[in-house]
């Protein structure tokens, strides 16, 4: 995470969805949430891919929305960017 602050310019903590959201619209460049829940991301992951943007799990991979007996308690850590920052700030991330 160090090489993360060491790189950006500015850290905002916020709600995921209010994240996510900046996001969307560009007021944020991208957006990392280490404990999001289904219903934090699930509708948000369809306006980031009609928007252009990607959302996925800190490896990089999609998110997997499997359901089980314990979808609800599951946390989701995410990472969303633009198609073309994403790829940058995961870098960052998997340093």
């Amino acid at each position: 995470m160090r090489r993360l602050l060491e790189n950006v310019r500015n850290l905002r903590i916020t709600n995921s969805l209010v994240d996510l959201g900046f996001t969307i619209d560009g007021r944020f460049g991208g957006c990392i949430n280490s404990s999001t829940k289904i219903w934090d991301i699930a509708p948000s992951l369809l306006m980031f891919e009609e928007a252009g943007g990607m959302i996925t799990d800190m490896n990089g991979s999609k998110i997997d929305f499997s359901l089980d007996a314990n979808i609800m308690k599951k946390e989701f850590p995410i990472l969303g960017a633009s198609r073309k920052l994403h790829p940058k700030l995961l870098n960052l991330v998997l340093r």
